[in-house]
């Protein structure tokens, strides 16, 4: 005779997630967290080595004909995971509110229980192609996932303040441009790969750079494309959009 699971009544299901939320907002107020302590945990984190300092930051340039291209950096995905972890007493939840065949929207809602504030954030993704084609169902899915990455990013730097933790992702940076100088041009090499893997010539990327070739690119240029792949790679930015092709 086959098992009957109970369904649990909607009301109930409600009731019971908030007995568990306001269970953590009680022990948060009884453990709150050390900033400074805090500060100290996603730095060494964040510099534990080159290899994971270059997933902690994302550099865009957004250029035009008129203007100087401005540019765009920021903690990546992975530094804003870093922080909840360190930063602690921290609900941060994403998920896909709808797909209308033309995009994809993503909420992102991040709770800071100690204080008891919230904020909440949408994030929408094109889902066509250049022709006007939605993109077929596993696209659409590494889309989505894509975008709950950057909408939890953007949920936590809504609530846990950015700028104490600026001068790690400086020194990240840095970190990742010393890194580089060690043999540089065999890490420009396999950066050029790691380009070419998703559609970026080293033609386009010397036209990016401003420069003649590969042997012109430097530490600096190296730690930029780093962060603009890493751009590519959350969903920040696409290829089309940073390199301007058609």
């Amino acid at each position: 005779m086959a098992e009957i699971t109970e369904i649990m009544p909607v009301n109930n299901y409600h009731a019971l997630a908030q007995i568990e939320i306001d269970s953590q907002i009680a022990t948060a107020k009884q453990y709150p967290r050390d900033i400074q302590a805090a500060r100290t945990k996603v730095r060494s984190l964040v510099l534990t080595s080159p290899a994971i300092a270059e997933e902690c930051f994302y550099h865009l340039e957004r250029k035009s004909q008129d203007k100087d291209a401005t540019v765009i950096e920021g903690f990546s995905v992975r530094f804003a995971e870093f922080v909840v972890h360190a930063w602690g007493n921290l609900r941060v939840q994403t998920r896909v509110i709808g797909n209308d065949g033309k995009k994809i929207t993503v909420q992102g809602v991040c709770h800071d229980l100690e204080s008891n504030s919230a904020a909440q954030v949408e994030v929408n993704r094109k889902i066509t192609t250049k022709e006007g084609k939605t993109f077929s169902e596993d696209m659409q899915i590494v889309t989505a996932n894509a975008a709950n990455s950057i909408a939890y990013r953007n949920a936590v730097f809504k609530i846990v303040p950015a700028a104490l933790f600026s001068d790690i992702l400086e020194q990240a940076k840095e970190l990742v441009k010393k890194g580089l100088e060690d043999n540089l041009a065999t890490k420009v090499e396999k950066m050029l790969t790691l380009f070419a893997s998703i559609g970026v010539t080293p033609k386009m990327i010397f036209e990016y750079l401003n420069v003649g070739g590969e042997s012109d690119i430097t530490a600096k240029n190296g730690a930029d494309l780093i962060g603009i792949y890493n751009a590519i790679r959350e969903g920040s930015t696409t290829v089309e959009e940073t390199f301007g092709t058609t």
